[in-house]
């Protein structure tokens, strides 16, 4: 049995035992931002709505005119009218889903019904193929250290954070890992071929865009101080560009059908914002804590670069290039205002791709070829059978039986709250409405004009941002006749009559 026959048995063993791992984690409706965000643009793709108005809100052009008359903010606007990881572009009648393509793309395939619990299962096939893949571009011969490591790799991916909290979540880090890993392993072989693997990563990930610039010491560029190299650079320059370019058609495409402008960033100003100098030495301790998954990672992967440095398996000078990636990565979130744990994770994979490179080139005598296969099975096995004995163990739910818990939320035209409020959009089809980020004077303004449209309204007391005893002297204030119904899952539900 040659090893590729090793990796594709690992493929599909690997690949059902994480599925089956996590596949409770995935049985729930999304709720909250990311989920719900990724999970609706699917289905406005499968719709064919995604590069429209895909959030049926016939009332919201005379709703936003309404609001702008009375002198309401856009700031008050953008997020009142729409659930999370939705806005309003300021100045405009136009709603927007803020996330790039990528992840809604990739789970458009599937019913709308297993998109969820195929995640993992997607994320993982991803990752053996692509490392296949690399594998073979690298003309890779002969058992290495990297093949004794892989599926052990993949075990600790199953079992171990940071990687279980991306696995157990829709969200657009993980289907990016077998991309980022596979690039760093082939970029001193075929380094064209990684950075158009890298900018395909954009399509899921704008921040991603930062890691082309250390990509730049990798390609072929003769010295810069010779002008019969012009041509030569220029050359190359060119060719990355149009590299780059076709592998990130799909959010520029996007991009120019949803905003007129192939190169708008879709975020709010919230996310877009850099942090001023006062933040900077909070985000160093942020993101240099020792809690910092990604971090423990990025410490590993160096560790293992000065390990082959001091025993000669690699020069100094590329581990310093090979470091470019966790500096440019680590410059640019500590100058930017929001902090996320995971955004250093994309230099991470890269660089423990290019070191797993390193490992590739070290090759086992032919005599241990039956221990590396046999390890190499066991662990796939290992791997299967710690997926279905977690989903043995775990209770399930089908997505039919999921959508039940907030079914009260269909005879609702319009939901305003905070969670929740993505969920009824999702499986409703209805309006979700945030109560928490604008005004006391923009909400009433609201509900008036919905009230007065004959649009039924109600206020989710219990997943919300604003205290339910203020919510009900708001709505006294305002005139409007209500009643307050218990609801076993959702909580208290205030009801405008």
């Amino acid at each position: 049995m040659n090893k590729y026959s090793l990796y594709f048995i690992l493929l599909f063993l690997g690949s059902f035992g994480v599925a089956l791992k996590f596949s409770s984690s995935h049985e729930k409706i999304p709720i909250g931002c990311d989920e719900f965000g990724y999970l609706n643009l699917s289905k406005a793709f499968t719709d064919g709505k995604a590069c429209a108005d895909h959030t049926n809100r016939p009332y919201l052009h005379n709703l936003l005119d309404t609001l702008r008359k009375l002198k309401i903010t856009e700031n008050e606007i953008s997020y009142m009218v729409t659930p999370h990881a939705y806005h309003v572009i300021p100045g405009t009648q136009k709603i927007i889903n803020q996330y790039p393509p990528g992840t809604s793309l990739l789970l458009t395939p599937f019913p709308i019904s297993y998109r969820q619990i195929i995640f993992p299962f997607v994320v993982t096939f991803l990752l053996i193929l692509m490392t296949i893949i690399a594998l073979k571009l690298n003309t890779s011969s002969g058992f290495s250290i990297f093949d004794l490591l892989f599926p052990v790799l993949i075990f600790i991916i199953m079992v171990s954070a940071p990687f279980t909290t991306e696995l157990s979540r829709i969200n657009s880090l993980a289907p990016t890992f077998g991309l980022l890993f596979a690039a760093g392993i082939i970029l001193n072989h075929r380094p064209y071929v990684s950075l158009f693997l890298l900018a395909l990563t954009i399509n899921f990930r704008i921040a991603n865009l930062i890691m082309l610039l250390p990509i730049a010491l990798f390609l072929p560029v003769k010295n810069l101080f010779r002008s019969q190299n012009i041509k030569n650079n220029l050359f190359v320059v060119l060719k990355s560009i149009g590299i780059v370019v076709l592998a990130i058609l799909p959010i520029l495409i996007y991009n120019t059908f949803i905003t007129g402008n192939p190169f708008a960033s879709t975020y709010s100003s919230i996310d877009q914002k850099m942090a001023p100098w006062g933040n900077i030495a909070q985000n160093l301790s942020y993101y240099f804590g020792i809690e910092q998954r990604w971090l423990r990672f990025h410490c590993i992967t160096l560790l293992i670069g000065i390990v082959l440095t001091a025993t000669q398996k690699l020069h100094y000078t590329q581990l310093l290039k090979y470091t470019s990636f966790m500096l440019v990565n680590y410059l640019f979130f500590i100058f930017h205002e929001v902090k996320m744990d995971y955004y250093p994770y994309a230099s991470s994979l890269l660089l423990f791709g290019i070191i797993s490179g390193e490992l590739i080139q070290i090759k086992f005598s032919e005599k241990y070829n039956t221990i590396i296969r046999t390890s190499f099975i066991g662990i796939a096995i290992l791997t299967f059978a710690v997926g279905i004995v977690r989903y043995s163990k775990k209770p399930h739910i089908n997505f039919e039986d999921s959508k039940k818990s907030y079914e009260t939320l269909c005879h609702y035209d319009i939901v305003w709250g905070d969670l929740y409020t993505g969920s009824s959009e999702y499986i409703c089809n209805n309006s979700g409405f945030r109560y928490g980020p604008t005004t006391s004077r923009a909400r009433k303004a609201a509900m008036f004009f919905l009230r007065d449209n004959n649009y039924s309204q109600v206020i989710l007391l219990n997943d919300n941002t604003v205290d339910s005893l203020t919510i009900v002297s708001e709505i006294k204030e305002t005139g409007l006749s209500y009643h307050i119904q218990p609801d076993l899952h959702l909580g208290n539900l205030l009801i405008i009559e």
